[in-house]
């Protein structure tokens, strides 16, 4: 966005009287200004209902609207818009989402692409971490009070995370 003469600030800390607001990018040109705020979310709902709701906390704060439109220098509130970029872990992208980074920050296809990317690999960095951090007890399982074990076989591993060895908290994990 800098090379196509935006002017950009990222993560600004803005004191409101709700609290502290840390929208990830608030960006101007040609007098217009947008408050962009990225989440990676699950799409066990639409995505379209996320992004949304995450404009709509932004959008809706007037008093953050004045702040950032001061810390762009435009002349009031009425030149900044808000909006989110909204993507499943899986990298989906929420359609209005898309559009209107598209249409707000004249974004190319070519980099909208690339985000989805980038989003697959934090989800599989994710992925790795969390299959790093759990143990596999081999041969026969662990019996716990409560269990059913019936339809494991005495030869299949047991993958446990780390954090459910402790025999005491053991639950229904599976």
């Amino acid at each position: 966005m800098a090379s196509d003469q935006w002017s950009v600030v990222t993560e600004p800390h803005v004191k409101t009287s709700k609290g502290l607001r840390k929208p990830d990018i608030v960006a101007a040109k040609g007098g217009v200004g947008v408050i962009v705020d990225v989440q990676v979310v699950s799409g066990q709902r639409p995505l379209d209902d996320a992004h949304r709701e995450k404009r709509s906390k932004y959008w809706t704060h007037e008093e953050l609207v004045e702040k950032v439109a001061g810390i762009l220098r435009l002349p009031n509130k009425d030149c900044v818009h808000a909006t989110s970029c909204t993507i499943s872990w899986r990298g989906v992208w929420s359609h209005s989402s898309y559009k209107e980074l598209k249409r707000l920050l004249e974004l190319k296809k070519s980099l909208l692409r690339v985000i989805p990317v980038v989003v697959l690999r934090g989800s599989h960095m994710n992925w790795t971490r969390f299959s790093q951090m759990t143990g596999t007890v081999v041969g026969t399982p662990v019996r716990v009070p409560g269990v059913l074990w019936d339809s494991w076989a005495a030869a299949e591993p047991l993958v446990v995370p780390c954090a459910e060895l402790n025999i005491s908290k053991f639950k229904y994990f599976f």
